[in-house]
């Protein structure tokens, strides 16, 4: 999981907020490139790593702005 978290520091900008979760990295970083592109005043980037339990892959935005 990439740091800092949205929810780990009460929401303050810059951070990494989570989305959701994949079976692919194909997947998340499809989704990944379309949300940052839908909102590029927001989020100026994404990640996509294993989940905690290893099963999936979890999509983080980096969100510049509320």
């Amino acid at each position: 999981m990439p740091a800092p978290s949205c929810s780990d520091n009460n929401n303050t900008v810059p951070c990494w907020e989570y989305q959701t979760w994949y079976w692919t990295y194909d997947n998340c970083n499809k989704a990944g490139t379309s949300a940052v592109d839908a909102d590029r005043g927001k989020f100026d980037n994404h990640v996509c790593a294993l989940t905690g339990n290893g099963v999936g892959v979890g999509l983080w935005l980096h969100k510049l702005h509320d």
